[in-house]
């Protein structure tokens, strides 16, 4: 799965390198998009110094000056000074050895007429292709903000998917509060995200709550993410300490439960098949941490028939243009251990279960039941994986 990570600021910076120790998250570097910092070259050295003498957690980013950027202002001056600013942004990011940069898109939504969304596009996409080729070893990605519709963004981000550097950030809270419905976001822009915002609210303003205090659906956002963006690095925007703290424990519960679907069927104790459409039937798969937990397990189910498997492969994940993978027969053996054959490859035969050619979640060891109830022609079954580092 992708990296979860936190915002940093200089003021408490040890206070986050305890909680990126604690939780195994990275950095996202908030000290580097206030005017006042921008023109301090001995404040700019002072931070810089700071972060490479206490650490820095590996695949941190930078968020990006955003204050009146408008590369795609009709104004010369204007954009002459946001083209110095992103450009500062990205010369602080290597300076830090960060793997990438966040921006705006700072697009107005309540400028109606077509001529000013082909502007936004064409000039944007125009500069942003210098900053990509400029750039190479910098992600470049760029975040929705007041924007009300994703569309300016997807059409901006098809004109800029070449670039392996490029991708959109897509700020789950943004999205909800000014946009037109967050299931909109996710079909259009899920080609192109990399980098996701998470905060919570009150659906009335952009009040960077811990997640789980407000009132967004985060079980929603778990299920779309383990569906399209689970190789995406994730942010928890909010700042103080504490409240990181309560996001990242919120976070834990909704890991334990995935509703996830795969296709299979039963018949005299074997997987036939696994592969091709998605069906109907119900996945949930849950975590069991301790070997108590494993053995409370086998006794609350030791009426039913359990089976012992593998998943094999690193995080399979549903998405559009996975091919067919030809049947697969398996036979788990009951109340034993499949090897681990972790091949990468869906599909591969062994003695485990194998979800050809889908899948969600890094799972290596599975515990799985067979219900005799079917759901729409496909057997229900119960997921539980002794491996829970890796639904991180």
């Amino acid at each position: 799965m992708g990296r979860f990570m936190i915002v940093s600021r200089l003021k408490k910076l040890q206070e986050y390198i305890e909680i990126a120790k604690e939780y195994d998250v990275s950095f996202e570097i908030n000290d580097f998009y206030e005017p006042e910092i921008l023109d301090d070259e001995d404040r700019q050295r002072a931070v810089i110094e700071a972060y490479h003498k206490n650490g820095i957690p590996a695949e941190s980013t930078l968020h990006g000056a955003f204050c009146d950027i408008v590369v795609f202002s009709h104004d010369e001056r204007i954009r002459e000074i946001s083209k110095m600013r992103m450009e500062q942004s990205i010369q602080f990011a290597k300076a830090l050895g960060l793997q990438g940069v966040i921006f705006h898109t700072n697009y107005n939504p309540d400028i109606k007429t077509e001529e000013y969304t082909k502007h936004f596009i064409d000039v944007t996409a125009d500069y942003l292709t210098t900053l990509l080729e400029r750039n190479p070893d910098i992600n470049i990605f760029i975040e929705n903000m007041f924007d009300k519709t994703p569309y300016a963004l997807k059409e901006l981000s098809q004109r800029l998917d070449k670039y392996e550097n490029y991708g959109v950030c897509l700020d789950w809270s943004h999205g909800i509060l000014y946009g037109s419905g967050i299931r909109e976001w996710v079909e259009c822009l899920k080609p192109y995200v990399k980098h996701i915002h998470i905060n919570d609210n009150d659906f009335e303003s952009d009040l960077h709550l811990p997640v789980g205090s407000g009132k967004i659906d985060w079980n929603q956002f778990w299920e779309y993410y383990n569906t399209y963006f689970s190789h995406c690095s994730v942010l928890i925007e909010t700042n103080e300490p504490d409240n990181q703290r309560k996001s990242l424990e919120f976070i834990k519960t909704l890991k334990r439960k995935v509703t996830v679907y795969i296709v299979g069927s039963f018949a005299e104790g074997k997987l036939q098949t696994a592969c091709g459409d998605f069906g109907g039937g119900g996945v949930v798969i849950e975590i069991v941490e301790t070997a108590a937990d494993l053995i409370l397990l086998l006794l609350l189910n030791q009426a039913d028939q359990l089976f012992i498997g593998v998943v094999l492969g690193q995080n399979f994940r549903r998405r559009a243009g996975i091919p067919k993978i030809a049947p697969v027969q398996t036979q788990p053996q009951r109340g034993t251990i499949a090897p681990n054959q972790t091949s990468g490859k869906a599909g591969t035969q062994g003695n485990g279960f194998v979800p050809a050619g889908y899948g969600f979640l890094e799972i290596e060891i599975v515990f799985f039941r067979w219900h005799k109830g079917t759901h729409k022609n496909t057997p229900y079954r119960r997921f539980l994986s002794t491996n829970g580092k890796n639904l991180r």
